[in-house]
């Protein structure tokens, strides 16, 4: 398959200098860097991670994907757009947590107005 036409995969370029076990180097860098981010991304979603995050740039090389790292990447996306689909369910469990969190912080509450000892 084509690397250019498949959606799941990223098609970049390195300098024509570069030779194949640079452009291995350099997209195995680039992979590692975006599985690390999707771990983080991943476990932020479930709850259990450190939600803050960088801003992300698309990374630029002038050779293409290797042959040998295009599974990889496959299934790096694969996970991408798993992740994507569960973020909005992420985003109104937040949204609940931070409408219940305004809620009881109301200067408004009262809190109780008796309490029950005998319980």
């Amino acid at each position: 398959m084509d690397n250019a036409t498949d959606p799941g995969v990223v098609t970049a370029a390195v300098p024509a200098s570069r030779g194949a076990e640079d452009a291995e180097q350099i997209w195995t860098g680039i992979l590692d860097a975006l599985e690390h981010d999707l771990a983080r991304a991943e476990a932020a979603v479930a709850g259990v991670g450190d939600a803050e995050h960088s801003e992300w740039e698309i990374p630029v090389v002038a050779v293409p994907l290797p042959a040998a790292l295009a599974d990889r990447a496959r299934r790096l996306a694969a996970r991408q757009r798993e992740v994507t689909g569960r973020l909005p369910a992420a985003v109104a469990r937040t949204d609940q947590q931070l409408r219940a969190t305004r809620h009881f912080a109301s200067p408004s509450h009262r809190g109780a107005v008796y309490l029950d000892v005998s319980a």
